[in-house]
C-alpha cells in the first residue's frame, strides 16, 4: 500500500484531508462535514470508474451505515474505499494498492 494517491485522485467536493484522524495507517483519508454516506459512496464509486478504476463491489450499509468499494486498475492495481459516518462528518479512507501506479 502507497502512503499517499496520486495527484488527481477522485475527491469528494467539499471533503478536506483528515490525516490525523483515525488510527488505521491509510493511503489518504478525507472528511466530509455533514455528508451522506450513501450519497458519498455513489459519487466516489462512478468518480472511480470515471478515473478507469473498475469496480468489483460496491457494498453497504453496514450496521453504522457505511459502505465500502473495491476497485481494480491495470494489471494488480487494487483499491479499496472506506465510506465511514462518525457522528457529524463522513470519512472516506482510501488504501491504494502498492501495485498501482503512483
Amino acid at each position: 500500500m502507497w502512503d499517499a494517491v496520486p495527484v488527481g485522485f477522485p475527491r469528494f467536493p467539499g471533503s478536506t484531508i483528515a490525516d490525523d484522524a483515525g488510527g488505521q495507517p491509510v493511503s489518504a483519508r478525507f472528511a466530509v462535514p455533514g455528508g451522506d454516506a450513501q450519497e458519498i459512496a455513489t459519487w466516489m464509486q462512478g468518480a472511480l470508474e470515471t478515473a478507469t478504476f473498475s469496480t468489483v463491489g460496491l457494498n453497504g450499509p453496514f450496521e453504522d451505515g457505511g459502505f465500502v468499494i473495491d476497485s481494480v486498475g491495470d494489471g494488480d492495481c487494487r483499491i479499496q474505499t472506506t465510506i465511514s459516518p462518525e457522528g457529524d462528518t463522513t470519512f472516506i479512507s482510501v488504501l491504494y494498492g502498492a501495485s498501482c501506479p503512483l
